[in-house]
């Protein structure tokens, strides 16, 4: 069986490139014969264009524009570098008529796992929900998002005639799949485990590059600068007496922190096996913090969206919630009880490898 996968794997975000790899390598790893679509959505890849400089005269602004253009250029080519040598993907495609044209090649397309059913991260791209795809038993998703807690009274016909052709849902996200079994009208549908779990802590290791680090360290990896995580980290260093190395793509350092700026994703894998502790208010960075078993505190982001829902479905599913900072956890809470979650790690795993093999039925 050939299946297709449909995902955001051009965007330079570590966890969207990691579990576009981890998705491809499960579904390897079944027996499938897979490739990721290399479908280039003009939403998404003008969000990573380089800034214009007309939108910075002033010499110092020029100055930045120089320096972040330099950084996104680098990273882009660290980015695509992976996706070359660990991802196989289809002939690139532009357009709908472009996906049209290969949708044939494949018995089923899949599409996850992000959040690719949220209105506003893509444009609203239609191709995210196989539009292009003429036979509605090839539609499928895992770990699909919707990102939202309600679906605005606008979009609600929309997604109801998009989703409702789908033969197998699955989505990451207890909140998600409430919302579409009463738009669908469905009990069919599914919450599973994010991909990258899915992968075995020592394939991860592998694929891992070593780069230059202290003997011990908390390494702080945010999505959104925060000021009360980056204090929370220090004290936790300063207990420990470790250094701290945070993964930091922003224009100035932190200080007394070894700064790790515009490092390739197989370096962030190391980054996270290697560390003493992580604090983080990523939800890719807490389920790395998960699968290499390090003692951990998680935190929000501060959006008033839906994309927190993914950490308190994965945390309240394995019953750690208690490692969140804004539910009260304390830097000297510097213990987790691995063989404890074992089980309910390896339940949620079963769950997701269930749902994929199901595909092929």
């Amino acid at each position: 069986m050939k299946i297709a996968t449909l995902t955001f794997h051009r965007a330079l975000n570590y966890g969207a490139v990691l579990q576009t790899y981890a998705l491809q390598k499960v579904l390897d790893d079944l027996g499938y014969d897979t490739e990721v679509l290399d479908y280039r959505s003009s939403f998404i890849e003008k969000h990573y264009e380089p800034d214009k400089i007309r939108d910075y005269l002033s010499p110092k602004k020029m100055a930045i524009l120089l320096l972040l253009n330099g950084f996104s250029i680098v990273k882009r080519s660290q980015f695509q570098h992976f996706l070359d040598n660990q991802i196989r993907l289809s002939k690139p495609c532009y357009s709908q008529s472009d996906l049209e044209e290969i949708e044939s090649n494949y018995d089923m397309i899949l599409v996850g796992s992000d959040q690719i059913w949220n209105y506003k991260t893509a444009g609203f791209d239609k191709a995210y929900f196989l539009n292009f795809v003429k036979d509605n038993s090839k539609k499928a998703s895992y770990a699909a998002s919707i990102g939202l807690s309600v679906i605005p009274e606008e979009f609600i016909a929309s997604y109801q005639k998009l989703l409702e052709s789908f033969s197998k849902i699955s989505v990451r996200e207890c909140e998600g799949q409430q919302l579409l079994e009463t738009l669908l009208q469905r009990q069919d549908i599914r919450t599973v485990v994010d991909p990258t779990l899915l992968i075995k802590k020592d394939h991860w290791s592998e694929l891992g590059v070593e780069c230059e680090v202290p003997d011990r360290y908390v390494l702080v990896y945010l999505l959104s600068e925060n000021r009360k995580i980056v204090n929370f980290a220090k004290k936790v260093a300063k207990q420990k007496k470790c250094k701290i190395v945070y993964i930091n793509n922003q224009l100035f350092r932190q200080s007394g922190m070894v700064n790790k700026r515009n490092i390739s994703p197989e370096n962030w894998i190391y980054l996270f096996e290697n560390a003493e502790y992580i604090v983080t208010n990523s939800f890719h960075g807490t389920v790395f913090s998960i699968i290499f078993r390090k003692v951990f505190w998680s935190d929000y982001l501060p959006t008033s969206g839906n994309v927190n829902s993914r950490i308190t479905t994965l945390l309240g599913g394995l019953q750690l919630k208690d490692r969140i900072i804004s539910e009260g956890c304390s830097s000297k809470d510097d213990k987790i009880n691995y063989d404890y979650t074992e089980k309910k790690i390896s339940n949620l795993i079963n769950d997701g490898l269930r749902f994929l093999k199901s595909l092929g039925e």
